[in-house]
C-alpha cells in the first residue's frame, strides 16, 4: 500500500519509500512489525552488528560495514535472497586453470507478500 508522508510529502509505496530513504516509512513499518522482527531479519541479511530495542534503528544509527549493507540491499535485487557478498569470486592461473572458485548458496530471508 502507499503511505502518508507527514510534512507535505504525500503518497508512496514501500519501494519509493525505501528508495527516497524516507524516514517516517521506515519508523512506521518498524514499528508494525517489531523491533526485535526487524533484529532477527537483519541477522538473516548478514549484518552481525546487535541491533538496539528501539525505534532509532530504523533511522539508521546503528554501525553497519558497507560490506554488509551491500549483502543485505542484494537481497532486495535478488528477490529476496540473500547472497554472501565475495570479494573475489574466482582465481585463475595464467593458463585460465581455475585454482579458486567461491561457491554460494542463495538464503531466502524475504518473500513477497
Amino acid at each position: 500500500g502507499n503511505w502518508r508522508v507527514s510534512e507535505g510529502g504525500g503518497s508512496y509505496t514501500m519501494k519509493v519509500s525505501l528508495a527516497k530513504s524516507l524516514n517516517p516509512a521506515a519508523v512506521r513499518t518498524m514499528n508494525m512489525v517489531g523491533v526485535k522482527n526487524v533484529a532477527k531479519l537483519t541477522h538473516e541479511l548478514g549484518i552481525s552488528e546487535e541491533i538496539p530495542n528501539n525505534l532509532a534503528t530504523a533511522l539508521g544509527t546503528t554501525d553497519i560495514t558497507i560490506y554488509e549493507m551491500v549483502g543485505a540491499y542484494s537481497a532486495f535485487a535478488n528477490y529476496g535472497n540473500y547472497i554472501k557478498p565475495e570479494m573475489v569470486w574466482r582465481i585463475e592461473d595464467a593458463n585460465s586453470r581455475v585454482i579458486k572458485e567461491v561457491k554460494t548458496t542463495p538464503k531466502e530471508v524475504m518473500n513477497e507478500v
